[in-house]
């Protein structure tokens, strides 16, 4: 019997954009770089906020309710790094 390859999703949940002090690019960039590399599902994590974010969805007009929303050939979901210290824990 052969065996059947199975492409594996690739998928991307630390990402951050313009809304972050380290972040470099636009969501819209980062969606496009993600289609070229093939990823099936991305985040954008910015540092402690979802105001880039939020922004990007209601140029859309997606939910900002949604836990995932589908973007041409991937899913998008937003999400937040949040920056912890040992004190706080």
């Amino acid at each position: 019997m052969s065996e059947i390859a199975l492409e594996k999703p690739k998928q991307d949940f630390h990402i951050h954009s313009l809304g972050s002090s380290d972040g470099r690019h636009s969501i819209d960039y980062l969606q496009s770089r993600a289609e070229e590399k093939g990823v099936d599902t991305f985040a954008i994590t910015d540092h402690n906020n979802l105001t880039y974010v939020r922004h990007f969805l209601k140029e859309r007009n997606l939910p900002l309710d949604s836990a995932i929303h589908h973007l041409d050939v991937l899913d998008f979901i937003p999400g937040v790094e949040v920056t912890c210290r040992i004190e706080d824990v």
